[in-house]
């Protein structure tokens, strides 16, 4: 009886460590947050900046994100970044770290609140915002289509195809009535 026990004792503390430490993606949400975020016009005034956009791969690994203000870009750069999730509910609250960036204008460790049900990311150190961003679901959507969807056109084909009245005796539809 003892030993049932102290095997249960452990598989506890095996799905907690897996559930607190390894799993990347808690909240059902979370799978949501890939595709490209960009900040609406009315934060952009008051933050004095003409551009901020960020995109996140479905892998939630990679991102890039692009930064501009009137005197130029203060980030234009491919990062990776690691979301760990601390705290879900209506909102979920997330550590993420930007590996890559060195930046005065956007640390590489911050907070991010995700509202699912408005598609908006809030990204912080401390007490200062670094972006409020709004999920773009038609570039998200167009970029998908894009990733998934190619297309072969003859145009784009290394070899032409052959039409029959310029076959010069390269295709062998010709050259086989003779061996029947």
């Amino acid at each position: 009886m003892g030993l049932v026990i102290i095997v249960l004792i452990l598989l506890v503390v095996a799905y907690y460590f897996y559930a607190t430490k390894i799993s990347r993606v808690k909240s059902p949400y979370t799978c949501l947050l890939g595709g490209f975020w960009r900040a609406p016009k009315t934060y952009l005034i008051e933050s004095g900046t003409e551009l901020i956009s960020l995109y996140i791969e479905s892998n939630l690994k990679d991102a890039w994100i692009i930064i501009k203000k009137e005197d130029g870009f203060i980030l234009n750069d491919p990062v990776e970044i690691d979301c760990r999730e601390i705290e879900s509910g209506g909102t979920i609250k997330y550590e993420v770290s930007f590996n890559g960036i060195e930046s005065q204008d956007f640390p590489n460790k911050q907070h991010m609140i995700y509202y699912p049900e408005c598609c908006k990311l809030i990204l912080y150190s401390g007490d200062r915002i670094y972006a409020v961003l709004y999920k773009d679901c038609e570039l998200t959507e167009a970029a998908m289509e894009n990733h998934f969807d190619i297309k072969v056109d003859a145009d784009s084909l290394t070899e032409q195809p052959l039409v029959e009245e310029d076959d010069m005796g390269e295709s062998l539809e010709n050259d086989t009535e003779g061996l029947e």
